[in-house]
């Protein structure tokens, strides 16, 4: 059962939606196993069910954030508990990994989205796999040398901290200075940790979610952010135990949002000794993950149930329409540069906010250069048909896009299909020269089409 919601307008964090499979039954389920979670353009999640001869399934459950009702599950036949999940950047392939060493890579079979199969894996036997990355395939435009966080928990409660490698100088003797004045000249340096920024008294930590979007943290960067109120990649997510959900700035650990769940204890003035117990430890989130561009968050909780909350990028602070629709433009455009999965920033996008967007994602696009608009040609069809998708005054147009995004695809089919030995226009493909002859001649008779043509270059 899947609970969709709409969120109105403003607000720092909401639900999206909500979904809840049918309900194990307390011998099957196993809430004290660890779960994992990962995000691409589908969402990937883990659940141990235990058989009446007391035999554990470790499953693998996979989901499309466009329609998360379609549920696709696989037995993993990973032997131990599921440490964690990697997705490539299509979507397509998914790592697995568990605690005894065993890694699977899944890919789709005949490319359908719900039939799942791994023909590849690697065992390296008795140690757990703590990470898991895929090498890039040359699309991203800088690597991002991320701050170190730290949770540590015991069974009341938890501090987190960050901290951060540095270079600094090391001081030299004057002894040494004297003996090569190089040295004294250039002094060396020294990687070295320092703590940033450190929390305390924080209620027990439940998961921690940490944001992809590579962003400069330098203080001007960060001024910019606050006078924009711009803050998608700032804030990382810390789940509690008593089933709230906190963003806090990744740097300072201030919080900058919360969100309750209808379980979660609203924060009280009563003395702790005077606030009424509640019946056994609340339902809270178990494994989470940031979307691409941190405006959307998704959660696996202990009874196994998936909840999407929407960020806000102004984390809930007034904007003005113009301002606003700048925000969203900019991570539209990053996630057509670099591929990335741009459903999120659909969530923040009103109705009548479609028409704009579209008409400057455009204009942005045609500044580009001609080589650069043919690498993004399809990704910006596919971007505006699903922009339009979200107003009644544009849905027409969506049928234009996709079939459009069709034709290239068969275009792209035939082209390829031409391979001839040689070529009596190197500088142009069969393909290419076919374009330029159906553009110059408007004739509908094909015989008289074929007479301008090299037949030799369209031989299969």
């Amino acid at each position: 059962m899947c609970d969709l919601r709409r969120p109105a307008a403003g607000g720092m964090m909401d639900l999206a939606y909500v979904c809840e499979w049918e309900k194990w039954s307390k011998s099957t389920h196993c809430p004290s196993v660890p779960l994992a979670c990962a995000w691409s353009c589908r969402i990937t999640f883990t659940m141990d069910l235990r058989s009446d001869d007391q035999d554990l399934t470790r499953m693998i459950h996979i989901l499309d954030t466009e329609h998360p009702w379609d549920l696709h599950s696989i037995p993993s036949e990973h032997h131990e508990a599921i440490t964690c999940l990697e997705w490539d950047q299509s979507g397509s392939r998914l790592l697995s990994a568990d605690a005894d060493g065993q890694i699977k890579c899944w890919s789709m079979a005949d490319h359908l989205a719900n039939s799942w199969e791994s023909s590849v894996g690697s065992l390296v036997e008795g140690d757990p796999i703590v990470a898991l990355s895929w090498l890039h395939n040359g699309v991203k435009l800088a690597l991002h040398v991320e701050k170190v966080l730290l949770c540590a928990s015991s069974q009341t409660s938890s501090i987190v901290e960050c901290w951060s490698l540095r270079k600094e100088g090391l001081p030299v003797n004057n002894i040494f200075q004297q003996i090569s004045p190089v040295v004294g000249d250039k002094q060396p340096t020294i990687l070295k940790w320092r703590i940033l920024s450190a929390t305390n008294d924080l209620d027990r930590v439940s998961a921690v979610a940490l944001p992809k979007l590579p962003i400069s943290l330098t203080n001007t960067d960060l001024k910019v952010a606050s006078d924009t109120q711009f803050y998608p990649g700032l804030g990382l997510a810390l789940a509690f135990h008593d089933g709230s959900v906190h963003i806090v700035h990744r740097l300072s650990l201030q919080t900058m949002a919360v969100f309750y769940s209808s379980a979660a204890p609203k924060p009280v003035d009563e003395p702790a000794m005077k606030r009424p117990r509640t019946a056994g430890p609340a339902v809270h989130l178990k494994a989470m993950q940031l979307s691409w561009t941190s405006l959307a968050l998704v959660g696996i909780d202990s009874h196994g149930k998936l909840s999407v909350l929407r960020l806000s990028p102004s984390m809930g602070h007034p904007l003005e329409v113009g301002l606003a629709l700048r925000h969203l433009l900019f991570l539209l455009e990053y996630c057509m540069v670099t591929g990335y999965d741009w459903w999120d920033i659909l969530l923040h996008v009103q109705p009548s906010m479609v028409q704009s967007l579209v008409e400057k994602l455009h204009e942005e696009y045609t500044r580009q250069t001609a080589a650069l608009q043919q690498v993004l040609s399809t990704r910006i069809l596919a971007m505006k048909a699903s922009l339009c998708k979200l107003s009644p005054c544009t849905v027409t147009r969506v049928c234009d896009y996709h079939t459009k995004l069709f034709l290239i695809a068969i275009s792209s089919t035939l082209k390829s299909l031409l391979r001839p030995h040689f070529l009596n226009t190197p500088d142009k493909s069969p393909g290419d020269r076919l374009t330029e002859i159906c553009t110059k001649i408007t004739d509908v008779d094909i015989d008289k089409v074929m007479i301008n043509l090299k037949t030799e270059e369209f031989v299969l």
